[in-house]
């Protein structure tokens, strides 16, 4: 899988991405009203491998948070 790919499937799933400093971490994601946010301090990510490891970590958290969210909250 390459950035490009990542990068893709965030624009596609309508999840803003954010680049600005972060105190303590490289990358968050934030869920709040069904405004989906991916943010990430390009600073501490030192290659393209780094950057595709993040975004790819906060996309599969965001996306199971919301598949969960679904589960529980529409009934069978």
């Amino acid at each position: 899988m390459n950035l490009e790919y990542i990068e893709d499937l965030i624009d596609r799933e309508k999840i803003n991405l954010v680049d600005t400093y972060l105190e303590n971490s490289a990358g968050a994601y934030v869920n709040y009203n069904k405004l989906n946010i991916i943010i990430y301090d390009n600073s501490k990510l030192n290659s393209s491998t780094k950057k595709k490891e993040t975004l790819a970590e906060e996309l599969r958290s965001l996306l199971l948070s919301e598949l969960l969210i679904n589960l529980i909250l529409v009934p069978n």
